[in-house]
């Protein structure tokens, strides 16, 4: 078995796994799970709002009309990981911090 195969293995179990657990959570929780409608691009104006950062983003929605769901999702996910470590990292210590 090559080193890619090994991994690639390795990398269905753990999605397996993952599902499994998923699963179980689910049925552990208290009542119905509620669901949200997965992020989009026309969720970024908001998502950059929340994020109290001086930030100014140029988003052609036009550009973006037709990129599949999946796109949109991980484009929301790299900007929103983006802000998170601005805040983390870039801005220094805080007063106040813990």
């Amino acid at each position: 078995m090559s080193t890619a195969d090994a991994i690639r293995t390795l990398a269905v179990r753990a999605l397996e796994e993952l599902r499994h657990m998923v699963g179980v959570l689910r049925v552990a929780g208290d009542g119905p799970v509620e669901r949200r409608p997965q992020p989009r691009l026309s969720d970024l104006p908001r998502l950059i709002g929340e994020s109290a950062l001086d930030v100014d983003a140029d988003i052609d929605y036009q550009e973006c009309a037709s990129c599949p769901e999946g796109v949109e999702r991980a484009a929301f996910r790299i900007v929103q990981e983006a802000l998170a470590s601005v805040r983390k990292h870039a801005l220094g210590p805080r007063s106040g911090s813990v």
